[in-house]
Order: C-alpha cells, then structure tokens, then sequence
C-alpha cells in the first residue's frame, strides 16, 4: 500500500523545539533516517514527529511504501498516486500562518476536491473555525466557556452584546488562530481597543473574524489547562500547561498533582464520542489523532466540577519532548495509520468490486431487454 503524509516545515518544527532525537535507544528504528527528513544541531540528528511516523512505517510494515509530500509538492495528481494521504502536524491552519499564498490556495483547493486525505476536508473545516465546534457542542450539552463570533469590527456592537452577556471581563482570539497569535485580554470593555483589535485580525491579517469570550475568573498564568491525548477512541496521556510551566500527571508518571485529572479525562471522553464521524470517500474509519483542552472553571457546578472544553484540535503539538509522556507517541500513531489505512484500502477495494459486478449484470439485463426486443 502507498501512504503519503503531508510533511510540516522540518526548519518550522525545529524552531518550536519539537523535534525527536534519532540516536535516543528507546526509539532505535530511527537509526538512518535520511538526511532529507533531519535536521543536524549540536551533534544530534533530529526528526519531526510526522516523518518519524513515516520512518516507523516503512521499518516495520513490508506492504508499505511511504510518500513524504512536502508543502509545495501537494497537487492532486501526488495525492492520487497513494491509497490514503495522511495530515500529521501540517494542516490549512499551519500552511496559512506559515507558507507563501499561492501554496496555501493550492493546498486549499487540492484538499478540498481529495477523495483520499485523511482526515476529510470537511472535518477539518469544523475543527479549524472554532465558532463552528464551540456552537456544536453547547448544543449537545457540553461545557465551553460562553462565546460570541463575529466578522464585523463594530467596536460598540460587541461591547453592547458583551454587557448584555453580563460579563465582567473578555478574552479576543482570531477564527483561523493558530497558537497564541492574537490573543488579546480586556480588562475593561472599550469600544475603541476592541475596534482596534478586530481589525488587527480582519484587515491586516486577512483572517474572517473574531472569536470573544468571557474571562473566566482564576484562568490566569497560574491556572493549569489539561491537554488530552486521543488515538482512536483511547486515552493516552495528559500533558498539563500554563504560561510558564509544562507538566505530565503524577499519575501517569509525571511529577504534577492536579485535582482535575479525572474530570479532565472524562469532559474529554464525551467530548470524543460527540465530534463528528470520520468518512473518507464513503468509508467509516476510526479516528487517528485527537487533542481535547480542558480548563477549569465555570461558575456554578456541572458533572464535570466546573471544567469545560476550550479547544479541540486533530493536529495538535504531541508535546513529543516531555521525557515523562509515558508513550512513544509517534508509535502509537503509526500503528494506528496502518490500521486505518488497512480498513479504507479493503472496504474500497470491496465497493469496487461491487459496482463492477453491479455494472456487469446492468448490461447483461440491458442486452436481454434488447434482444427481445428485436425479437418481436
């Protein structure tokens, strides 16, 4: 089977000092990796996580070719030529904030009429516009923090909306953000900064809108934002975050004590299960890799204690450098790939098979139709 995976900038991963040491002994298959795929600095060769995937493939499946795509190499005949194409690190998102303009309307336009990218375009579309999967889960009755989009820059509309709210304080962050980038905290409600703002994020950098919400009291540099790691249905790990500190859970071998641990797991289990399905080209497939943010608090009590879902993302940082993450996480999610892509190769090859036999006995029925027509 030929899988391609659409690379992230190695140069863009090593800056965000996400990168895998290849001569570390727990993770011996990455021994020879190809210089194409590294990066050499200090004397060590390192690798970002969505090659190293590949890498793993290749070592340990004899039925797969890998293709590695790099940006300006995405076109619809490259994806084509693979049975599945797969979207690791590298995402509209990370090609919109980082890559030139002709190559990110290419990637947009090439994804959008793929019937092999995993995962599907129109997922990616609820996961990268926020409003979309904020809205969609407060309606199934999932905690997020409470929300306003808007595409104007009408300063005095969205501070009229936000005291109609009664919210005391808000947080601004663009639709289409990626990180951290344009996030902004106002303590007080003016109409003239929050102007301001949302045209930073309209006009000058060309993104649709801006997403407000209300400042949760205690969610500050101190607080501790779970981050959830899904592959599959299952649970694999938690990393903890706040603006200064990087943690892994005392439970799971980490060194942090946090009283959310279990309601974090759980918000993040039954956020899962209510996210979209997976279809590719028809075909139902499990997921591959899923990231739930989970922040606390909420006024007033839900099943949850108080926490509830601020982001949610299917191209997430994996943390891939913490030493405690007790998985190798780029395993995980290449058995999980070869799985995937096993289960969307047979079930099409079926489907094909189908439709020819369906087509044959079309034209048989067609053909008797006729001849007896002739015959009378």
């Amino acid at each position: 089977m030929r899988i391609g995976i659409l690379l992230t900038s190695k140069k863009q991963e090593f800056k965000k000092e996400e990168m895998i040491n290849t001569g570390q002994r727990k993770r011996k298959y990455l021994k020879g990796s190809p210089d194409s795929l590294t990066i050499k600095s200090k004397g060590k060769k390192l690798i970002p996580s969505d090659a190293a995937i590949g890498v793993y493939l290749e070592k340990h499946y004899k039925d797969v070719i890998v293709d590695y795509i790099q940006p300006n190499e995405i076109s619809p005949n490259r994806l084509k030529k693979n049975d599945i194409n797969f979207m690791i690190i590298y995402d509209l998102l990370e090609s919109y904030h980082t890559d030139d303009k002709k190559v990110f309307l290419k990637m947009k336009n090439t994804l959008k009429s793929a019937k092999n990218i995993y995962p599907p375009y129109y997922y990616q579309e609820y996961i990268n516009n926020k409003c979309n999967y904020y809205e969609n889960l407060d309606k199934k009755k999932l905690p997020i923090v409470p929300t306003i989009c808007r595409n104007d820059t009408n300063g005095e509309s969205i501070v009229k909306e936000i005291k109609n709210q009664e919210w005391e304080q808000a947080i601004a962050k663009p639709i289409y953000g990626q990180e951290s980038k344009l996030f902004k905290k106002f303590k007080t409600l003016s109409p003239v900064q929050m102007k301001k703002h949302m045209e930073r994020i309209t006009k000058k950098h060309g993104l649709p809108g801006t997403i407000f919400q209300e400042y949760i009291k205690g969610f500050d540099a101190k607080s501790i934002e779970s981050r959830t790691f899904w592959v599959g249905d299952k649970y694999k790990y938690s990393v903890y975050t706040n603006d200064n500190n990087v943690w892994c859970p005392k439970e799971e071998g980490g060194t942090k004590e946090w009283e959310g641990y279990k309601n974090s797991i759980k918000l993040g289990k039954n956020t899962l299960k209510k996210l979209p399905k997976i279809v590719v080209d028809g075909i139902h497939l499990p997921r591959l890799l899923t990231r739930i943010d989970i922040s606390c608090c909420l006024e007033g009590k839900n099943k949850y204690n108080s926490a509830f879902i601020n982001e949610v993302e299917f191209v997430p940082s994996i943390y891939i450098e913490e030493k405690t993450v007790p998985v190798l996480m780029e395993v995980e999610l290449a058995k999980q790939a070869y799985k995937i892509a096993k289960i969307f190769i047979n079930k099409k090859n079926k489907l094909d098979t189908s439709k020819k036999v369906s087509n044959k006995t079309k034209k048989k029925i067609k053909r008797k139709t006729q001849k007896k027509k002739r015959s009378r």
